[in-house]
């Protein structure tokens, strides 16, 4: 009779050991984080996602499409609602329950999407929120057709605003909507190039201008041209074939403003 007392008792602690595995599993998990392990473990990461309630197949499914279309960082999190609130107040978002994906850009909260959204559907929003990918309708600044037409506007005693970027530079990405909301509220002409999009020939005879970049601009403080390697986004203002002034990098939109203003691009 103690014997059998012995292993009923020795197979309720195993049973008990094996429940108590399964439910510490998933927090066990390199991709389950607690409250306090979220910042720290997305803020080297340009794009990640966070599902924040139970996992299930249909999560699975969804950090799949993530991860698949956009190469994603996936992560599960049992974050309180207290705690998510508090996490999206920083990017001045909230939500009135759990069990929705967040989708991160640079650490920072940029988009909820409910537990059964269709990404298909949302491709577009998560497109512009995430990748400041401006839809075609609502684009604003100008892509000049070929290099013959901006040398002329280069070359014109008018001032000529030019943007330099490309697609893998996140500050580009940044750059855009500021550019493109300024060209549609000041109705003012502002040109983009973008070294992955425009035809390669056509901007290498862009950049042939040789048009200098002061050494402001510059990251060692030397003039240069652009002829050279430049740091981008690089905003030029032309006026008669030659440089007159510059802003390095991004900046918010009343930098850009206020430099606009000082040539009497802009009015106001």
């Amino acid at each position: 009779m103690k014997d059998k007392i012995k292993y009923i008792v020795i197979g309720v602690v195993i049973i008990l050991l094996l429940l108590i595995l399964f439910l510490l599993k998933g927090k066990t998990n390199k991709n389950f984080l607690t409250y306090g392990e979220i910042t720290s473990t997305i803020e080297n990461s340009d794009f990640s996602a966070i599902y924040f309630g139970k996992v299930d197949e249909s999560s699975k499914k969804m950090f799949a499409n993530f991860k698949e279309i956009y190469g994603f960082k996936t992560y599960y999190s049992d974050a309180s609602l207290k705690e998510l609130n508090n996490l999206l107040s920083k990017a001045e978002l909230s939500t009135n329950t759990t069990d929705v994906y967040v989708l991160f850009a640079n650490a920072t909260p940029k988009l909820i999407i409910q537990k059964d959204d269709d990404i298909e559907i949302l491709k577009s929003t998560i497109e512009k929120e995430l990748f400041n990918r401006i839809p075609q309708s609502e684009i604003k600044y100008k892509i000049a057709d070929d290099a013959s037409s901006i040398a002329k506007l280069v070359r014109s005693n008018n001032y000529t605003v030019l943007v330099f970027g490309y697609d893998s530079c996140n500050y580009c990405k940044l750059y855009l909507p500021v550019i493109n909301k300024i060209a549609e509220d000041y109705k003012t002409d502002i040109y983009y190039f973008n070294r992955d999009t425009y035809d390669p020939g056509e901007y290498a005879k862009v950049l042939s201008l040789d048009l200098s970049i002061p050494a402001k601009c510059t990251l060692d403080n030397i003039a240069t041209s652009t002829n050279e390697t430049f740091p981008k986004p690089m905003t030029l203002i032309t006026k008669n074939g030659k440089t007159v002034d510059c802003i390095k990098g991004y900046v918010e939109t009343n930098t850009v403003v206020d430099k606009l203003k000082e040539y009497k691009i802009i009015k106001g």
